[in-house]
């Protein structure tokens, strides 16, 4: 069974691709890019290489010249299959010596007629390279040859299977587009989710610094509490002792001023019996011994004294007393 070495990166591509080859009995390997399919070629041989031209990694067009490089896969055909066939990707693939270039979508069994192509085309040169050129029959005047008795029905048969093939193609661009639709999807609900993973990764990152401050003051505080309770106890002591001293010093001023009263009483009871003593008692003892001398002079004399005369006591009071 023939081995077709199938790398593109659209799934859709390597499943229709897959399908077709399989139904012409082939036996199928695919490669989701470039370096794959470097690696198969690596380890395997396979009879047909068909590559897409544009690939993420590495291009059509370096897989081919990675066959040509190699001296046991120098021989193998490569088709490239593009979606776009212009000029340039045909001067590219010649100068990368490709077998030729197939455009995609794949019309009928364009694929499955040009794989089974390259693999007659390189039958045909094994034989002729092992035992020299070999010359085509040629055809008698008026036979028809087999190409031109099976040309009509080929075209015919590609027709038919046209719309079949499209449809296939049609399905498989449909899941692709599916599929990408769903990872899309999954995108935008793993960007959603990031983004609000960062709003709270911020919101969470405030708060760890607000808590941080926090117990950062909160430690500050709490390593000054040895100071503050000896501060309290010295305060403490100091309230206790003025307490004492104020409970001393009342006492004191309690005894001073009992003190003070019972001596101002008998002061007070002192001076007032000398004030009564001497401002009253005596000036009126004095005055009756002076007023009695008087009235018996003048009793005698028979003459009235001046109208005023002053009198000197003993102890020096002066008093003046009226005629």
């Amino acid at each position: 069974m023939p081995k077709i070495l199938v790398a593109d990166d659209s799934i859709a591509v390597r499943k229709v691709a897959e399908r077709l080859l399989t139904e012409a009995g082939f036996g199928v390997t695919l490669a989701a890019n470039g370096e794959e399919a470097l690696a198969y070629l690596a380890k395997e041989r396979p009879d047909v290489v068909v590559s897409d031209v544009i690939m993420p990694d590495k291009s059509g067009y370096e897989v081919c010249a990675f066959v040509r490089g190699h001296a046991t896969l120098a021989s193998t055909p490569v088709l490239l299959i593009s979606g776009i066939v212009n000029h340039e990707v045909t001067k590219q693939a010649e100068s990368c010596r490709a077998d030729g270039v197939l455009k995609k979508p794949f019309q009928g069994t364009s694929l499955k007629d040009r794989v089974l192509e390259l693999i007659a085309k390189r039958q045909d040169a094994a034989p002729a390279s092992a035992g020299g050129p070999i010359s085509a029959p040629v055809a008698a005047v008026g036979e028809p040859t087999m190409q031109m008795a099976t040309q009509p029905l080929q075209g015919l048969h590609q027709e038919v299977h046209k719309p079949t093939e499209i449809e296939e193609q049609l399905r498989a661009e449909r899941a692709r587009s599916e599929e990408l639709a769903k990872r899309l999807s999954e995108s935008s609900e793993h960007l959603a989710r990031a983004k609000t993973s960062e709003v709270q990764l911020a919101a969470e990152r405030a708060r760890l610094n607000e808590l941080q401050e926090t117990l950062a003051k909160v430690e500050q505080q709490v390593s000054r509490i040895p100071e503050l309770e000896a501060a309290l106890k010295a305060e403490q002591a100091r309230s206790e002792e003025l307490t004492k001293r104020l409970s001393e010093s009342s006492e004191q001023l309690a005894r001073a001023w009992s003190t003070w009263s019972s001596s101002w009483s008998t002061w007070s009871s002192s001076w007032s019996t000398w004030l009564l003593s001497t401002c009253w008692q005596q000036p009126q003892a004095w005055a009756m011994q002076a007023w009695t001398p008087f009235s018996t002079q003048r009793a005698v004399a028979g003459h009235r004294p001046p109208r005023y005369q002053r009198y000197s006591n003993p102890e020096g009071l002066g008093l003046e007393f009226g005629a």
